[in-house]
């Protein structure tokens, strides 16, 4: 781009300086919580299957400070005093840390039954992903047996026609990026084997 084609408007635009205490507020910081088995797997799953690291599901809990504040009320009526907890630490923006911190004070929750009853907010997702998966494995399953048809689709071809016929140049070529699919689905299916069984329900 010349000089010339830079409008007066856009030559007169200011950039804001970068702001020490927004970059400080976006640092990530490692986070020490005491959750229960369910919470902590929920968030394995919701990371396995929707692929959202534990860093962006904490932006998300804080980011509608509204909705937070909903949670911290019913977090009050939370008892998960007969269900074991263990020390789990989360990798999270300074600023989620803070406001999750502001937010427990405000409503006189702990900051963990804050997270729990966050993380509990967000079953339905996972409700509807198991659905999803039990989709995926019926549909692999159909996909097998395509991929079972194309191999042997394929073989007929090379016993007709032989090794170096270009139909069976370009099959092959077909088949060769079939197959790559379906060992990449297949190892996908199979991290998501977490979801199978888990309980979702309050």
């Amino acid at each position: 781009m010349t000089e010339k084609s830079v409008s007066k408007k856009d030559r007169n635009l200011s950039i804001p300086e970068a702001s020490a205490t927004l970059l400080r507020r976006r640092q990530s910081i490692r986070v020490s919580f005491k959750l229960t088995a369910k919470c902590i797997e929920a968030m394995n799953i919701l990371g396995s299957h929707l692929r959202v690291k534990p860093k962006s599901l904490f932006d998300h809990m804080v980011q509608e400070p509204e909705t937070l504040r909903a949670i911290a009320t019913r977090a009050r009526g939370r008892n998960d005093d007969d269900q074991p907890q263990m020390a789990k630490t989360y990798v999270i923006s300074r600023d989620a840390a803070e406001m999750l911190d502001a937010v427990a004070s405000a409503h006189k929750v702990s900051r963990d039954a804050l997270v729990e009853t966050s993380v509990q907010h967000l079953m339905p997702l996972i409700q509807k992903e198991q659905v999803r998966h039990t989709s995926r494995k019926n549909l692999f399953l159909r996909m097998e047996r395509h991929l079972k048809n194309g191999r042997k689709l394929l073989d007929d071809m090379v016993s007709d026609l032989g090794d170096n016929d270009p139909m069976c140049d370009k099959m092959g070529s077909v088949m060769a990026v079939y197959e790559r699919a379906f060992l990449s689905l297949a190892v996908f299916i199979q991290k998501g084997e977490n979801i199978e069984g888990f309980n979702a329900e309050n």
